[in-house]
């Protein structure tokens, strides 16, 4: 291979996009001959086939001169190989790499730095652990197994760099087959066994694959698309398609004809493929979707003369008195049927009244000594529920985890599970399989909500299955009062809140303003965000911005770019992460976006750090909660957040994939969310995206004050769009089977 060998230090990360990176770079001593310097002092290096590296690192590379780069002094990464540690400079630029700055120093003052092999000290068990501040037995014995896996690590390094793997992606590979030569078998008797460790996509898969000459009639390869086609259309919701959809798919993507793809997919169906009438799906979408349908339908089959669930007329004129209010007998119907069902839908949109039933139940239940739990399938939506009831409400899984833990399973005469509509095929089924001993489940939920993020349509095939128990709150109480639940009530309907041609700014009831004379740029949101900030009436985290998009003008990644400047402008007293397009700063506004029941918990003591190792205290975080960045680590790449009190810390595979920017959102982010007051955009530049669910998700998200920024015409033309709930699920029709046959 054409090119020079050179030992390699990155010294500075010049630029990164989508995994594209540039590093200024010096060379060893022994090869400072070899390359040419600019003027700053080092060189650039790229690359195709180029991971992302370590500053201060030591790497084996080939390079060649990029004759048409833009700056002189650039070279072009051909061929990357392993890390250099032959002599005692080399070993120790590798323990710094790989320890923290105080760990570093405390080796230094008892070895000394240009003459001792470190590395091979430590790996012979040569280490004086008792000689140097802060080691014991059980913290050198981590040393050593982490100098150890890492210099294993270097083998795969140098094999999978070749086809464009970053360095975070090969200690990924290396973790799951445990060791570089498993690793590197299993890549060339399979390339696609990668798609099953997280990060690894089919397309990113694909093209390594093809990279290391894969043909592209491969089988393995075709199954392998098979499996990404019908997880993609999982992730949108459906748990099948249809063969013709899915083959001409599955063509496009492999650039095959269907003819060579038909028949792997016929050989496949039985396994992790199920085909019911030529819709196929994934087989574990399916049995979550029959295990589920089951549990309903065997709950709902149960026949219950217990008179304790009945609510008494006492009971519901007591209740009206205490919250001088009326029910409405849509409200006095779903009250009288509860008692006599066991599996129980309340729906209705928001104002309708189904927080008072909640309340209602929750009374009758205390009155009459049964036991309840409130439930949610995220951590917001529990805590809204909470704000509602004044009750205490957990997410499904932090229930199961509780219960769990005490090695039995959810137990209790009534259980309440609130915004329904969220709930995916994967959160019921396991509800439903940690369910002991329950009398009654009460699902509630909005219909005209977008659907859950995740596979399945549960409330929507409830509803429609024809063999359930559903009430439906039509009229929606305080309407009358204008403003935003008037406003949201409009827009389930489809009603015009606003004439089309309307140009100026309106006050609907006390809370409500929309802006019409926008005119597509950030600069209005931004002022209008600065006023309501500087007036000091709310919190931070109780203004958000909603778009329906992250991309543009107006999506969340330029908008909260603007508000960071706003709000926490840079500054020499705060470190700063660079996260692709993203700059975090230590005092932003976060949010966390997975479920994380052992998040760990970060020690500021250094030395009780040390201390503790592996027994750093952990806790639970959810998916919505905001934070504000409390402290940002460059060296290790990682950020701590204080989320209500409790400092949790996100190691750098953690910030890319699970933190962003909270001060706008898209609307799909906030369901199941309150915030007091906001800005909706419901710009032109939207009008695909935007519809009459999204507008009244997003609108519905607010309590005390709203401003819908857009043209008239677009949100018109949204009022005329409703989303087809409806999904391809099988959930449906399995309900209705299951109940003739009950």
């Amino acid at each position: 291979m054409n090119g020079l060998e050179v030992q390699v230090i990155p010294k500075k990360l010049v630029y990164e996009n989508e995994g594209y990176f540039v590093y200024g770079c010096v060379t060893s001593k022994k090869d400072r001959h070899k390359v040419e310097y600019n003027k700053w002092g080092n060189f650039t290096i790229t690359g195709e086939n180029f991971p992302e590296l370590n500053l201060d690192r030591e790497y084996t590379m080939v390079l060649r001169e990029d004759t048409k780069a833009k700056f002189p002094n650039s070279y072009i990464v051909v061929k990357f190989g392993q890390i250099s540690i032959d002599d005692p400079s080399d070993q120790w630029k590798y323990l710094k790499s790989i320890v923290t700055p105080i760990q570093y120093g405390e080796i230094k003052n008892v070895y000394v730095e240009d003459k001792d092999k470190i590395i091979d000290i430590i790996r012979d068990d040569k280490f004086d652990f008792n000689s140097v501040k802060g080691y014991g037995e059980s913290t050198y014995e981590l040393l050593k197994k982490t100098v150890e896996k890492n210099i294993e690590k270097s083998l795969a390094l140098g094999y999978f760099s070749q086809f464009g793997m970053s360095m975070n992606a090969v200690n990924k590979i290396v973790d799951r087959y445990g060791s570089s030569e498993n690793a590197i078998a299993k890549f060339k008797e399979n390339p696609y066994l990668l798609t099953t460790i997280s990060g690894f996509g089919f397309i990113k898969v694909d093209g390594y694959a093809m990279k290391s000459g894969v043909k592209k009639d491969s089988i393995f390869r075709i199954q392998s698309c098979i499996m990404y086609v019908l997880d993609e259309a999982s992730n949108n919701g459906d748990t099948w398609m249809n063969k013709k959809a899915l083959l001409n798919k599955l063509a496009g993507i492999l650039e095959l004809t269907t003819s060579v793809v038909e028949p792997v997919l016929e050989d496949m169906s039985g396994e992790k493929i199920i085909n019911i009438d030529n819709r196929y799906g994934l087989y574990s979408n399916y049995s979550k979707e029959d295990f589920i349908a089951t549990k309903i339908i065997e709950m709902n089959s149960r026949t219950s003369d217990d008179k304790l669930f009945k609510i008494p007329d006492s009971t519901i004129s007591e209740f009206e008195d205490e919250n001088n209010i009326e029910l409405a007998q849509e409200q006095i119907d779903f009250i009288k049927s509860f008692e006599n069902t066991s599996v129980s839908f309340l729906i209705g949109s928001a104002g309708s009244g189904k927080s008072m039933l909640m309340k209602l139940i929750i009374k009758h239940a205390k009155k009459n000594k049964l036991s309840f739990k409130l439930l949610s399938p995220t951590g917001k939506a529990s805590k809204v529920l909470k704000n509602y009831t004044g009750e205490h409400a957990h997410t499904i899984h932090k229930e199961i985890v509780i219960n769990n833990a005490k090695e039995s399973l959810i137990e209790s005469d009534i259980i309440i599970v609130d915004e329904a509509s969220m709930c995916d095929i994967s959160v019921l089924t396991e509800f439903f399989s940690n369910l002991g001993n329950v009398s009654k489940i009460v699902f509630v939920g909005d219909d005209s909500q977008i659907p859950s993020v995740g596979a399945g349509n549960f409330l929507y095939d409830c509803i429609h299955s024809g063999v359930l128990d559903i009430k439906k709150l039509n009229k929606v109480f305080r309407q009358k009062e204008g403003g935003i639940l008037d406003v949201a009530t409009k827009i389930r309907q489809g009603e015009k809140f606003i004439n089309t041609t309307y140009v100026g700014r309106r006050v609907l009831g006390k809370n409500c303003v929309v802006d019409t004379t926008f005119n597509n740029t950030e600069s209005k949101v931004l002022e209008t965000y600065k006023k309501l900030y500087n007036s000091g009436k709310w919190a931070l985290d109780d203004i958000v911005v909603l778009t329906p998009t992250n991309k543009g003008k107006l999506g969340t990644v330029n908008i909260n770019s603007g508000i960071q400047k706003i709000v926490n402008p840079p500054s020499h007293m705060k470190s700063e992460l660079k996260v692709g397009d993203i700059t975090l700063r230590e005092g932003d506004l976060v949010m966390n976006t997975v479920n994380d029941y052992k998040a760990e918990l970060w020690i500021e003591n250094e030395e009780a750090r040390k201390f503790l190792g592996k027994d750093v205290p952990s806790t639970e975080i959810f998916n919505g909660e905001s934070g504000i960045i409390h402290y940002i680590n460059n060296d290790e790449k990682y950020i701590v957040v204080d989320i209500e009190g409790k400092l949790v810390k996100f190691d750098s595979s953690s910030v890319r994939d699970r933190i962003i920017h909270a001060w706008c959102m898209t609307i799909h982010k906030v369901q199941g969310s309150q915030f007091k007051i906001g800005i909706l955009l419901a710009d032109k530049s939207s009008t695909f995206q935007l519809n009459a669910n999204l507008l009244y998700t997003g609108v519905s998200r607010f309590q005390e004050y709203l401003l819908i920024l857009g043209q008239s015409k677009t949100i018109n033309i949204s009022l005329t769009k409703f989303a087809n709930l409806k999904r391809n699920c099988f959930l449906q029709e399995l309900l209705q089977e299951k109940s003739l046959q009950s």
